[in-house]
């Protein structure tokens, strides 16, 4: 498809500054469930210059963008649209703090462990059906600041396998 390999080169490009920034990139692809990509900052005894906060739109590699919470603590709810297109739906997380953020969109649902220092990552969700959307609900621990973006493109081409 012919937005396939601009995406491929958003991706490894956003990789390549998580690996310059001192981060690094984890794939775990599971067949029934969404691929899920973690971004998490080295464990190090030394000192280590960490990339700031990254706004979890970016992440989405210039897909539609259908919700972008922003920077939040505690939780939300938020509609999502009523029918979602077969694609790819991507849902993007930043947090910082320690505690957890749980994050359910009603197709992807998954919780994090948040640490003094940013991290995120992005669940990938690709489907052949049209997806009803139920709403994006966020809950995080006190002491966690965090954002969700939620994506999607057309293609059904996962990046990630």
């Amino acid at each position: 498809m012919t937005g396939t390999r601009p995406r491929r080169i958003l991706l490894g490009c956003f990789a390549a500054a998580m690996a310059l920034s001192g981060c690094s990139s984890h794939t775990h692809s599971h067949a029934s469930a969404p691929t899920h990509r973690a971004i998490h900052a080295p464990a190090s005894a030394a000192p280590v210059a960490y990339a700031g906060w990254h706004d979890p739109a970016a992440a989405l590699g210039g897909d539609k963008v259908l919700v972008s919470t922003g920077k939040q603590t505690g939780g939300r709810q938020q509609d999502l649209p009523k029918k979602i297109a077969p694609g790819t739906i991507e849902v993007s997380m930043e947090c910082e703090g320690v505690g957890r953020v749980t994050v359910d969109t009603g197709f992807v649902t998954y919780t994090a462990d948040c640490s003094a220092r940013p991290s995120g990552q992005v669940d990938i969700h690709t489907s052949p059906d049209a997806q009803a959307s139920a709403r994006l609900s966020v809950t995080a621990d006190s002491g966690v600041t965090w954002a969700v973006a939620v994506g999607w493109n057309p293609s059904q081409d996962n990046p990630q396998q």
